[in-house]
């Protein structure tokens, strides 16, 4: 965790701060396919892109329920579904760090962490610090335009990730559903574009089967949209 990246959570707690709560109407919940993939400002209905890097179902439900209370005029959540969320447990990966910037920043739940995990990641914020400056951004993330190479580890490195821990996390997804239900809100879950060598090695990694269909029907089991 460098200082940039901790100094980036607190960034994100100023841009739900400036952001006029009572213009937003779509919410866009996801992971870094939807913070590299979705262009919110100057969109009409005025939207607010809440996806966090490396977020899970957990992360989405909870930011998501979040938004609900502070966004009083909010019609539709938008959730960008990205193939490894089935299995995706963020506190179980290399990243677990991120688990206690999202619990402090933006008060996501923390999930149970092992104390010398929990000790190494507060020690290295002490070492960043806190923030010192900010330009804000209202609705959330405007992020660069990245570009892989190759997609051949990524793609492996989410198969693995999809198939880890059964579908135990998609309980989460149903919970955002349930509850866009009971707030009259609409739910729109969108896989996002993939390239083609990705889907190429996604394929071969099922053995010859249809890219998403795996991911959908699994979806279809647990929450039928």
């Amino acid at each position: 965790m460098d200082k940039k990246i901790f100094k980036s959570y607190w960034h994100r707690k100023k841009d739900y701060q400036i952001t006029p709560a009572e213009k937003v109407k779509r919410l866009i919940l996801g992971d870094s396919h939807a913070v590299y993939g979705v262009y919110t400002e100057h969109r009409t209905p005025y939207t607010f892109n809440a996806a966090e890097i490396s977020a899970d179902l957990f992360t989405i439900f909870h930011i998501g329920k979040s938004c609900l209370a502070k966004f009083p005029h909010l019609e539709q959540i938008v959730c960008v579904y990205s193939p490894y969320f089935n299995g995706f447990n963020l506190s179980k990966c290399s990243e677990k760090w991120r688990c206690v910037c999202l619990r402090l920043a933006l008060g996501v739940p923390l999930r149970k962490l092992p104390l010398r995990i929990l000790s190494r990641i507060f020690r290295k914020m002490i070492i960043n610090a806190w923030p010192d400056s900010y330009t804000g951004n209202a609705y959330g993330w405007v992020a660069p335009s990245d570009f892989w190479p190759t997609a051949i580890q990524r793609a492996e490195g989410h198969y693995r990730l999809a198939t880890k821990y059964g579908k135990a996390e998609l309980a989460y997804l149903s919970k955002l559903k349930e509850l866009c239900e009971k707030t009259k809100k609409s739910l729109l879950v969108v896989f996002p574009p993939a390239r083609k060598d990705y889907k190429e090695v996604i394929d071969n990694l099922m053995g010859g089967g249809t890219f998403f269909s795996p991911f959908m029907m699994s979806l279809a089991k647990i929450s039928p949209f």
